[in-house]
Parts: C-alpha cells; structure tokens; sequence
C-alpha cells in the first residue's frame, strides 16, 4: 500500500519515499513474493486461486505525486496496479484531510514541532477533559497495529477522531492555518490528480477503485444512510469518468468500516476491497483484504 512520494514538484513529508526508493521495494518484494497486475489478483482471488506468495501494489487518496513520480516507476517494471480514488478533490471540492497533511509537512521544521502546537492548541480547546482522554487513550493502545506510527502520531488521531470529531478538528486545523498564514489555493493544484490523471491510469490497464467520495477518516461513525452515500456518490463519479459500469474493488479510507459498510458494498457491487493493515480480523471476507504499508517493508529493507 502507497500513498505520498517525494521528488520534482513534491516536497518531502512524513512516510513519504522518493521513485529510487520505490525502485528498491519493487525490486525487494519481486525477490520475496510474485507481484500480479491488479486485474490477475482480483480474479485469482475472487476464484480462491490465490498462492501465498501473490501480492499485487495498490494506491490510494488520487495523489498527483503517484502520478508523477510512482507511475514512471510503474511502467518499467511493467506493473499494473489498483489506484483506489476519492472523488472531491477531482470534483473541485477541496479535502483538508490532505490539505491538513501537507500543512503539518511544509509550515513546520518537523512533525513533532507541528504536534505540540496542535496539542497545545487542543488543550486550550477542552481543557477541562483533556488528561481524562489522555488516559483512556493510553489505557486502549489506540491504533496499536499501525507500528510505523509514534506516540505522538497515534495521540494525534485519537484526539482527531475519537475525541474532536470532524467540525472541531477543521475549526481548529483552520486557525493553525491561518496563524502561519498557509496558501489553502497554491497547495490545491498540487496535491491531487485531475480527472485527465485518472482516465489516464484507466487507460493504461490500471484498476481504479472506490475510496468514498469524501474520504471521512472514520467512517464507521456515520449512519449506514451517510456511508451509502459515500460510496453511492464516489462509484457514479468514477464511472461516468471512465465510461463504465463495473468497478468491483476498493479500499477502506483509514481502514475504517464497520458491518453497515460492508452491507453497502455488497449492494453497490463492490467484490473486493482491502484494509489498511495487516491486523488480524475474524471471519475475513473478500472486502477486508490486508494490506502491508510501504513503511514497514521499507523498515525491513534497512534492517
């Protein structure tokens, strides 16, 4: 699982990796495993023919730099690959998920830096319970299957998605915005494909998938009416784009879902879809395939 690269026209951040980089994983997992093109795992694995050394490479949130700097990559290792896509950004509708990201990357000296203003800012916010949530999130171990994730990482998700929730988080991602009077228009037209970009990717023998319309960063908190129409928007977007009615993969946005989720998916068509982990789920289905982030393969590489 990929998401940011860095290189020409794309800065640096937190997990991302350049296209050499990129380079030495394809050629560390072709020595380990059997890379399939998208299209072969699906069917191989729809039809249970999957051996255990299969794997297939997958992208997600419609990043203009896996355009630019994963898809040349791609092509001469001859790979084709799901690329699993939001719909907003390439209607026009800005996501400050990424947004947010790209800030904490480019206004601060590091990450860390970044977080203490935020918990500070936090803090300020809720006051009154902000010790209590610190220890019920040491107490559950929260996001403990993600290992590429610090401390100050998983505290920082918590607060976002457990505690804030989505209006207070953009309210207060907004203020710190604007004290280090960031360019919310200039970091729009870089950070997304376009849906040329998308088309492109299609045309080429790549798999596009459904990532929601809006990519919530945990969408088990919405209504099953709210999730359908996630996925019900994300799924007519995407076809009328590449002129087809038979997208059947996706991925799960934060790999977040819950029963209501996979209830949608079945009825929208969706026959295969992948986590955002490798953590153990019971009674697994075709729509909770796991995943291994680029970071910990890359961590096995540097051993």
């Amino acid at each position: 699982m990929f998401h940011h690269f860095h290189g020409v026209g794309h800065t640096s951040g937190q997990g991302s990796i350049s296209s050499d980089q990129f380079a030495e994983i394809l050629d560390w997992l072709q020595q380990q495993y059997t890379i399939l093109d998208a299209h072969d795992f699906q069917v191989a694995a729809l039809s249970g023919t999957l051996r255990p050394k299969d794997i297939c490479l997958s992208f997600d949130d419609a990043l203009r730099c896996q355009f630019d700097l994963a898809l040349p990559v791609l092509k001469s290792y001859k790979i084709k690959a799901f690329f699993f896509i939001y719909s907003a950004p390439l209607c026009g509708i800005d996501n400050y998920l990424e947004i947010f990201r790209d800030f904490r990357n480019s206004s601060f000296e590091n990450i860390d830096e970044f977080y203490i203003q935020f918990f500070s800012q936090v803090k300020g916010e809720i006051h009154k319970t902000y010790d209590t949530y610190m220890k019920v999130f040491l107490d559950s171990h929260y996001l403990g299957d993600y290992p590429f994730y610090s401390g100050n990482d998983r505290w920082f998700r918590f607060l976002r998605d457990q505690v804030l929730g989505p209006e207070l988080y953009h309210n207060t991602m907004i203020k710190m915005l604007d004290m280090h009077d960031y360019k919310l228009s200039e970091a729009s037209k870089r950070l997304w494909m376009s849906e040329n970009h998308v088309a492109h990717l299609f045309k080429n023998g790549h798999l596009i998938g459904l990532h929601s319309f809006s990519h919530p960063t945990a969408i088990r908190q919405l209504s099953r009416t709210e999730q359908k129409t996630e996925y019900q928007k994300n799924k007519a977007h995407l076809c009328k784009l590449l002129g087809k009615t038979g997208i059947s993969s996706m991925s799960h946005p934060c790999g977040d879902y819950n029963a209501d989720t996979l209830s949608v998916l079945n009825e929208l068509g969706i026959k295969i879809g992948f986590n955002s982990s490798m953590a153990y789920v019971e009674n697994r289905g075709p729509l909770e395939i796991p995943r291994e982030d680029h970071a910990n393969i890359l961590k096995q590489l540097t051993k």
